[in-house]
């Protein structure tokens, strides 16, 4: 049995990231979160609630997690996710209503966008 933890960074820490929080600790799920700044009051509310952990940026949110979950706000997602590099082999979950998945697979390439 695997008993690692798995990294999963949020970008966004809107109400549905605190929502995915919230239900990870209820499920006890062995899993670790690394959370985007932009709010950073918010992000250390969550962080210490959550034992989760504020990366300094979303590049280093990207670049520490196997698996990304945007969780961003429409109308700025797109653009905050150009920003950003992701390589091959990561997992990129959009729950940005609004954005196709092959609009965000084409920013987040090489990533898988789901």
């Amino acid at each position: 049995m695997n008993t690692a933890s798995k990294k999963i960074g949020i970008l966004g820490i809107g109400h549905l990231a605190g929502f995915i929080l919230e239900g990870a600790a209820k499920a006890d799920a062995n899993i670790s979160f690394v959370l985007s700044p932009r709010s950073f009051t918010r992000a250390t509310k969550l962080a210490t609630r959550y034992n989760a952990i504020v990366a300094p940026d979303n590049q280093s949110v990207v670049d520490q997690c196997d698996m990304v979950l945007v969780c961003l706000p429409v109308a700025q997602g797109p653009d905050i996710l150009s920003e950003l590099t992701f390589r091959s082999g990561q997992s990129v979950l959009s729950a940005m209503a609004g954005v196709s998945r092959d609009a965000v697979s084409k920013i987040v390439a090489p990533a898988a966008a789901f």
